[in-house]
């Protein structure tokens, strides 16, 4: 996934600690980062308008803490 925008913590050049990355699918994260990988508590708003806020692992969230819902405007 291609990445537009990213403010935060960075380590060697990759997200490492907080940070909001927007991607070019305009999914938008906001929180933690480890070597460049989703990794620990997050929040992701996917275009779809669904939203995780959760717990995420090697840049994938964790089944046990999905928490997916429609946020319609």
């Amino acid at each position: 996934m291609a990445v537009v925008d990213l403010a935060g913590q960075c380590k060697e050049g990759r997200p490492h600690g907080y940070g909001v990355c927007k991607f070019a699918n305009t999914d938008v994260y906001t929180g933690m980062w480890e070597d460049g990988l989703r990794s620990g508590r997050g929040v992701c708003i996917y275009a779809s308008g669904e939203k995780f806020d959760g717990l995420w692992s090697c840049n994938q969230p964790l089944e046990n803490d999905y928490m997916l819902q429609a946020t319609y405007n």
